[in-house]
């Protein structure tokens, strides 16, 4: 994907994908408009239809979330399916696909660490810049989150320690955007 490089996935056979807002947003916070992105090999253009913010001292950090729409859906990309976040539990394994360091996909494993840390999923599979709007699946291969940063506190190394925005959050970001999944 480019503004920047992050990850995201697709949600409807019509080109609907998700990714983090800060993903698609120039240095001023505002939609970057297009961007590119690559699915099932092929690499193709996207409008970001909406997005929240990233701005986690006003909003929540859930509101990390945007809508893009591609201009075509390469043969063979399947929508990802969301699972149920009340069936989710502290210690399940879990996996993370990604864009780590704009490298291309990268695929971790791990656990979720606290199902409800301040209204975040958080896990310890490895990520990296790039993984920003990657999902986080179930063993089920379900999407269950979207993922959204590393933790990493100024003047403290800290390991294993990411977040990411719940696929309940995800779906009230799209019933706002119209789409009801």
């Amino acid at each position: 994907m480019s503004c920047g490089s992050a990850s995201g996935y697709l949600i409807t056979v019509d080109g609907y994908a998700i990714t983090n807002s800060h993903a698609v947003a120039l240095d001023n916070g505002k939609s970057c408009g297009q961007c590119t992105v690559k699915v099932a090999g092929e690499t193709v253009s996207a409008k970001v239809v909406a997005m929240g913010t990233e701005d986690s001292d006003m909003h929540c950090a859930n509101d990390d979330l945007a809508l893009i729409k591609l201009s075509r859906v390469p043969f063979g990309a399947t929508p990802l399916r969301f699972g149920d976040y009340d069936k989710v539990r502290t210690g399940e394994q879990i996996y993370v696909i990604g864009n780590s360091l704009g490298a291309g996909t990268c695929i971790t494993s791990g656990i979720i660490s606290d199902k409800d840390r301040q209204s975040q999923l958080m896990y310890d599979c490895a990520t990296n810049p790039g993984n920003s709007g990657g999902p986080v699946f179930n063993a089920e291969g379900l999407v269950i989150g979207t993922h959204v940063a590393g933790t990493s506190p100024k003047d403290i190394k800290v390991q294993g320690m990411n977040i990411a925005i719940p696929c309940s959050a995800v779906k009230a970001f799209l019933n706002k955007c119209g789409l009801l999944i």
